[in-house]
């Protein structure tokens, strides 16, 4: 089973209080697909479609939020990692400064964040999280990894 709690929902059980926000969603949606299915309104087939768009939906918000979890930790990466530099360009707001700065990000976004994309005969692979990028997507060369938010190299 994918969703933890789908016997209880099936059951018509309250929603239980430790469910975040997002997963009380899926718990009611799920508990009306078992409704409908139960009064006959549809078939086991159309439950099980419904059933499955919910996941697929679910799926896709968890990997919209990792994505999105891994580009804030990249932009804190480049803060941290840039901070003695942006302090000194704050202080003296010289041209040698402001200079130095842009090569720190720049030196940043090129050792740290971007990688190279790992190619085959059949794709190629995200090289932080081994995404596999069939050959039609790794024609189209996307900047970022859907999945872990790594700027891509190709």
């Amino acid at each position: 089973m994918f969703f933890d709690y789908e016997e209880q929902a099936k059951n018509h059980e309250p929603v239980p209080e430790e469910l975040s926000m997002f997963d009380e969603c899926g718990y009611r949606i799920l508990s009306d697909i078992y409704v409908l299915y139960q009064r006959g309104s549809i078939t086991k087939e159309q439950a099980i479609d419904k059933k499955r768009k919910l996941k697929a939906r679910a799926l896709k918000e968890i990997q919209l939020d990792n994505f999105r979890d891994n580009t804030a930790y990249e932009r804190e990466k480049i803060l941290r990692l840039s901070e003695q530099a942006r302090t000194q360009a704050k202080k003296e707001p010289t041209s040698e400064n402001c200079h130095a700065l842009v090569d720190t990000i720049d030196g940043i976004l090129k050792n740290e964040l971007q990688q190279n994309v790992i190619l085959s005969e059949h794709g190629a692979n995200c090289p932080c999280c081994g995404k596999f990028f069939n050959q039609d997507h790794a024609q189209a060369k996307p900047r970022f990894c859907e999945s872990c938010g790594a700027m891509l190299v190709w």
